[in-house]
């Protein structure tokens, strides 16, 4: 039987396509996916009326259960969310510019007599966490509590001390969340609208609150809690730390904690701790008896020569030390979770976005795997299917 090779042709165009195409699907795998960063969302109901959502009392104080979803936790971070009601206008957000006073308003919480009007809910194993009355924000990114809205109307004072009246019967009020201890975390930052009616009488006995006048509440941010300071630290130049005494400050690296001891450190005294060169806060700490304290290093250091920074509850500078970082170890060298103190910088993806570093790794062996089987397939499909040669007329045929 004559093998036609204009015949094998179609069908070896039709086998390598195929195989060009599950090429490009093998190489697909070389790449792995990474999860779209979900936007905060808040959902609000009513305490003791949870078919009612996202209203509140217009005359008596109203408990609201606030779930949240979508937000980015961060272990051992420094503080975590703010939950406030008031009112704020379209360039609110914190870090978009925002300020409160003037660009938001909402009530305030009294330290020393809360009553739940605000609500702090902290990052997992955050140093600031003792403070939280708001719970905790899971991995998953949810939280939920309970606060208080006291009415429509109530007075806010702005940076400078002044007062201004808010009625969110004339205005769009709502659940605002924001990064907490002066902490600016675009991911964390939303807005939910709330509406008012009457939902309770006088016979259902219900609290009303005093909101005009002195004895209102007022949106002042804290700058200590539990008398731990909620401020962060005034930034240090690099040049100002070189003409900057240390203070006889000295720091020993471990392996995923630094050891600061700054002598003269009284042990009921506040230290700040900043990280340099890229200035990154890591908290309030209290020393011990000797002057010492332990900073948890953030994943987000990287190796290198760098400044411990301390300052005082006042942010006066107390002294610095310089150490060299290797950086955290993987988790096949220490048995503990690799944790992180300090807010993660804006312009990195927020943790959970990326794929593990073993889907990456699982990833890319089965994509040359791929590719290395369709390529032996090739081969013997190449040499089983290839017609043999037909003998070339001579000289002499061509003759005849």
């Amino acid at each position: 039987m004559t093998h036609d090779p204009a015949l094998a042709r179609p069908r070896r165009g039709r086998v390598l396509a195929a195989v060009a195409a599950a090429l490009v699907a093998a190489a697909g795998a070389l790449v792995p996916a990474t999860a779209a960063h979900a936007e905060p969302r808040v959902s609000i109901t009513v305490a003791d009326r949870p078919e009612l959502g996202a209203v509140a009392d217009s005359t008596y104080l109203t408990e609201v259960v606030v779930s949240g979803s979508g937000f980015q936790s961060i272990r051992n971070g420094f503080g975590g969310i703010y939950v406030l009601f008031g009112w704020a206008d379209g360039s609110w957000r914190p870090s978009q510019g925002g300020t409160t006073g003037s660009d938001y308003r909402y009530v305030y919480d009294d330290e020393t007599n809360p009553v739940g009007y605000q609500l702090f809910v902290t990052f997992p194993g955050s140093s600031t966490a003792y403070a939280a009355n708001g719970g905790t924000i899971a991995e998953d990114g949810s939280w939920s509590a309970t606060m208080r809205i006291p009415g429509p109307r109530f007075q806010a004072y702005d940076r400078s001390g002044n007062i201004s009246e808010v009625d969110c019967l004339q205005v769009q009020c709502g659940i605002m969340t924001i990064g907490a201890h002066g902490v600016i975390n675009a991911n964390n930052e939303s807005f939910t609208p709330i509406s008012f009616q009457e939902i309770y009488s006088a016979a259902d006995g219900r609290q009303v609150i005093s909101q005009t006048g002195s004895s209102a509440p007022v949106a002042v941010a804290p700058q200590s809690i539990g008398g731990r300071p909620a401020i962060i630290p005034a930034s240090r130049t690099e040049a100002e730390l070189e003409t900057a005494a240390d203070g006889g400050v000295t720091a020993k690296v471990g392996r995923t904690r630094l050891t600061v001891t700054v002598p003269g450190a009284a042990p009921d005294a506040w230290l700040g701790v900043s990280l340099h060169s890229d200035p990154i806060f890591a908290g309030w700490y209290s020393p011990s008896s000797q002057g010492v304290i332990d900073v948890d290093l953030p994943e987000n250091l990287p190796p290198g020569e760098h400044r411990v920074v301390i300052v005082d509850a006042n942010d006066a500078l107390l002294g610095w030390a310089g150490f060299e970082w290797g950086g955290l170890p993987d988790a096949t060298e220490t048995a503990a979770p690799v944790e992180t103190s300090g807010a993660a910088p804006q312009s990195e993806a927020p943790p959970g976005d990326a794929a593990p570093e073993w889907l990456v790794v699982a990833a890319i062996a089965a994509g040359v795997l791929a590719v290395l089987a369709i390529a032996a397939f090739v081969v013997v499909l190449v040499r089983t299917r290839r017609p043999r040669a037909a003998a070339l007329p001579n000289a002499s045929d061509k003759e005849q």
